[in-house]
This record gives structure tokens, sequence and C-alpha cells, in this order.
């Protein structure tokens, strides 16, 4: 049985916001702790966005490492698209987090804080749930 990954919603703004924009939105865990960071992301696409989809990546020259994406890029609903990519290898997965806004004049601070709020999610279970946007009817 998997054990559960443990999840933390903080309310602090102040103390939130500057632990996010600290959070870098490429790095690296090992296992197990990569296994459940990977449990992190289909949790946040599974509340956060209308649908999902995991794809794999085309990996060259690496035959150890599997790669996948997951993406709301087709949820025309979403205020933002987030995509999270993890390329995992013996002892452990790098992951990737990015975002875009759907809607002309979003500023790129605000996306940038987005992609680092989901990436603070992914890598230490920590989620600002003031900052996401509000879930789109499926």
């Amino acid at each position: 049985m998997a054990k559960v990954a443990s999840v933390e919603i903080e309310s602090s703004e102040q103390e939130s916001l500057l632990a996010i924009k600290r959070q870098p939105l490429e790095f690296e865990l090992k296992f197990p702790e990569a296994t459940y960071a990977w449990d992190r992301v289909r949790a946040f696409f599974l509340q956060f966005t209308g649908s999902f989809a995991v794809e794999p990546i085309p990996q060259t020259g690496a035959p150890d490492s599997l790669a996948m994406m997951v993406s709301n890029r087709l949820a025309a609903a979403d205020q933002f698209i987030f995509e999270v990519r993890r390329s995992t290898g013996k002892k452990g997965a790098r992951f990737s987090v990015a975002a875009r806004g759907r809607a002309t004049g979003t500023s790129a601070s605000e996306i940038r804080l987005q992609a680092q709020n989901l990436a603070r999610f992914v890598q230490t279970g920590t989620l600002d749930a003031s900052l996401t946007p509000p879930r789109s009817a499926r």
C-alpha cells in the first residue's frame, strides 16, 4: 500500500507569498519523495483544473529514464494552463513546472506566481489555496 503524501494548506499570506517567490520551477527529488510529489501533481490537477492529460515524453539517449507530462491545456475554461514534467531515473526524479495565462493581459508576474505556487506544492506539499485560480466547471 502506498504511503499517503502529506499536504499542508496555508493562510498566512505574507509568509506564504515570500516562500512561493523563492520556489524554483525546476528541482530534483529522490525516491520515495519523488513518488509522493507525482501524487501531489495529480491531486492538484484533479482539484484545481477542469480536466487534464498525462502524456509520455519521448526520451533519446537515456534508456533508464521515463519522462511524463501532465497538462490542462485542453481545459478551455481554465484561467491558467499548467504543465508539470517529470523525468525519472534510478535514484529519483527531476520536475519542471510551467504556467501560461489564457487571457490576454495576464501579467508575467501573476503567471510566474501561479507556477511557483504549484512547484512548491509538488516539491513540499504546501499549497497557498488563496492563490489558486477558481476551478472551472467540468
